[in-house]
């Protein structure tokens, strides 16, 4: 994997949820298949189910160019609804849809048995990236992974987005289906490091943030 499209969506309704997921599921996601260099995809929802966004959709890609990506998954999705294989807007909202290059990673790599991610999209300015960057790397993230039930963190630069100000994706990886339990844990391996491990000390802004569970498989997809 070296990229990442990445769309964030709440149905409107619990009627339109059920056509929603129907969709994206059953047309939407095998559709979207044809995207050149799309690895794999899968489907998340938000662990509180009274939250937004409600789902998070992954694209996995083997190419570099997130932003071409981006637009490469959309020229499909365009060219699908115009034979009639779209979807009425009203059903769902999209508070974020964004293509993100890889630039970190550790841990274990994705695998079918991941049972869901914490995810956080954040803006950070240039004159605190080279910090952050440093911070993220060999303090936060090492700590994170410290914490029972995650296995790898990854972080994205966004190369082209629509609808949120975000820069940065993050991505933390979990085997574990005790969602209490990881947030508890989480808490507690924090709580316990010192305040410059533990915080970005104001340097980031977070837009975006939430604990999904995997929706369904990981679907790969078959390249010739």
């Amino acid at each position: 994997m070296k990229a990442v499209v990445v769309a964030m969506t709440t149905a409107n309704g619990l009627e339109n949820d059920t056509i929603f997921n129907e969709y994206m599921e059953n047309i939407h996601g095998p559709d979207l298949e044809e995207t050149p260099g799309l690895y794999a995809w899968t489907r998340y929802e938000n662990f509180d189910a009274e939250a937004t966004p409600r789902y998070l959709h992954v694209y996995e890609f083997e190419r570099e160019d997130a932003g071409v990506a981006l637009d490469d998954l959309l020229r499909i999705a365009a060219k699908k609804r115009e034979v009639g294989r779209g979807i009425d807007p009203g059903v769902a909202e999209t508070l974020h849809i964004g293509g993100h290059d890889l630039i970190f990673s550790l841990g274990e790599q994705f695998s079918p048995e991941i049972e869901g991610m914490q995810v956080m999209l954040a803006g950070i300015s240039d004159e605190h990236v080279d910090w952050y960057n440093k911070w993220y790397n060999t303090q936060h993230l090492p700590a994170i992974l410290e914490s029972p039930g995650f296995t790898n963190g990854y972080r994205f630069k966004q190369a082209k987005a629509r609808y949120t100000q975000a820069n940065y994706f993050h991505a933390f990886i979990f085997d574990t289906t005790d969602y209490s339990g990881l947030s508890a844990g989480l808490k507690k391996t924090m709580s316990g490091k010192d305040p410059y491990v533990a915080s970005s000390q104001g340097r980031a802004t977070v837009i975006m943030t939430g604990v999904f569970k995997r929706r369904g498989f990981r679907h790969i997809v078959q390249c010739d």
